[in-house]
């Protein structure tokens, strides 16, 4: 089971590479976004993205609308820490019995099941920490409209990108029709709700400790989930379906690609009403409409073999730290709220778990992250998201990384105004064993020698003036 698992983690950050072929065989009358390299492929992706996502382009005032994907917030997260956002495109088949060509690990191809059933999201939009996971972060979102705890908003759009990938056989007037599933449930993280949050402290030998250090606490977010619908399920679902029309010319769904890449958009009408300090969940399914499908048939045969699938399937992008050579895990703050996750066939009832997933048994932290999903929200009471003037703290910083570290540590820091700024390091005893001082710093990454400390868990400091903040690392060897 883990060296499945180790598959699919592996084949999920290739995966954007092998999509050129593929793209290039399934539809050779659309630009294939990977004909140039992984870096082409990522600007059309951000191209495509800021077409529909806004961002920082457009302003809004107070009572108005905005988009929210926590892609938007990591790529701007991670380029003001000189890091870079990456995207992946894993397989997703509506059941555990369809088999895709996986690396061996060795240069082969293996054939296994392809688990992920639903890729989901949890976003709460009025959740603020600086410089960590803040769509009211005021240095990137100044100006945008600003949900608070305080209050209720609409969702009345949601859209979501991948690959659709299709067998040429199959578009015929016989062809099947299928289907991109999309649920949105809200909840309050309280047990019981659609959404429940818990807080869970990192042990030692855990997955988690890919994301923050040993004894460190950190809060996972479930999503309520109906298997044998495969979407997010509750009291406050609402559902919508996307018909991928193969029987007409050209197919109904070519109108909705852009650059090679799918774009799945949805709306709801009347608008789903989001209680204040609640959050919101959205899965996509991919439903087969092929009644030809033999359980344990190859669905996904990757390139170079025309066509690269059997049957057709879908592939959501996910956006990860790093690149598709050097996949990172993505640095949490504790409180951290905007989460994603993939459901597995065995975890796909009842609640899904966000940040990792896993196979009857705890065994792997998975290093995909984040699927593209959006959700449009309007607010009639918002106002703008501004610099606070009761915000006097000068220096704010993210959670170290790598985590655990060898031999050395990053912080990512952000001061007002510039200044002299102190970086130590001190272990359980409280004695200094590393420090620096970066003269006129402002914004960049404080990076400390680890390499001759005994493991342990160590804090950080960053101080300037007569501000300054803290942190946890766990160095292993």
């Amino acid at each position: 089971m883990k060296k499945r698992m180790l598959l699919l983690l592996t084949m999920a950050s290739m995966a954007a590479q092998s999509e050129a072929q593929e793209r290039a065989n399934v539809n050779r009358h659309l630009p294939s976004p990977m004909e140039v390299d992984y870096a082409s492929f990522r600007q059309r992706m951000h191209h495509s993205l800021h077409e529909h996502h806004p961002g920082t382009a457009n302003k809004t005032t107070a009572g108005g609308s905005r988009w929210y994907n926590y892609n938007d917030y990591f790529d701007l997260n991670e380029t003001a820490m000189s890091s870079s956002i990456g995207f992946s495109l894993p397989y997703m088949w509506g059941s555990d019995d369809g088999l895709a060509a996986y690396s061996d690990g060795s240069g082969g191809t293996t054939f296994d099941t392809i688990r992920f059933v639903s890729m989901n999201m949890v976003l709460d939009p009025s959740f603020y920490v600086p410089l960590n996971d803040g769509f009211n972060e005021y240095d990137y979102f100044d100006g945008e409209m600003k949900i608070t705890a305080t209050d209720a908003y609409t969702i009345d759009s949601v859209m979501f990108t991948g690959t659709y990938l299709v067998n040429p056989a199959k578009l015929s007037p016989t062809g099947p029709i299928d289907t991109l599933r999309v649920s949105v449930i809200h909840g309050t993280g309280v047990t019981g709700s659609d959404i429940v949050e818990n807080t869970v402290t990192v042990a030692s030998g855990s997955p988690l400790t890919n994301y923050t250090a040993v004894g460190s606490p950190m809060k996972i977010q479930r999503v309520g989930f109906s298997g044998g619908n495969r979407v997010a399920a509750g009291t406050t679902m609402q559902q919508r379906d996307i018909l991928l029309d193969n029987t007409t010319t050209p197919p109904s769904w070519e109108a909705d690609t852009v650059n090679g890449i799918y774009v799945g958009k949805v709306k709801f009408d009347p608008p789903i009403t989001i209680n204040p300090g609640e959050m919101v969940g959205v899965s996509v399914s991919f439903l087969s409409g092929d009644n030809t499908f033999t359980p344990y048939d190859t669905v996904f045969f990757g390139s170079p073999t025309v066509p690269p699938v059997k049957y057709n399937m879908f592939r959501g992008a996910v956006g990860f730290r790093g690149t598709s050579s050097s996949v990172q895990f993505p640095p949490y703050n504790s409180t951290d709220r905007n989460t994603g996750s993939f459901a597995s066939r065995t975890t796909s009832t009842g609640y899904s778990p966000q940040w990792y997933w896993y196979a009857g048994a705890l065994t792997s932290a998975a290093d995909i992250q984040y699927p593209d999903i959006s959700v449009k929200a309007t607010c009639a009471t918002c106002g703008t998201v501004t610099t606070k003037v009761t915000d006097t703290k000068l220096i704010t910083a993210s959670q170290a990384y790598p985590v655990p570290a060898v031999t050395e540590i990053n912080i990512p820091y952000r001061i007002k105004t510039t200044a002299d700024m102190d970086v130590t390091l001190t272990n359980m005893l409280g004695q200094t064993v590393a420090q620096q001082t970066i003269a006129n710093a402002l914004t960049g990454i404080a990076t400390l020698d680890v390499s001759r400390l005994p493991a342990g868990l160590y804090t950080y400091t960053l101080s300037a003036g007569n501000s300054k903040t803290t942190g946890k690392v766990t160095v292993v060897k």
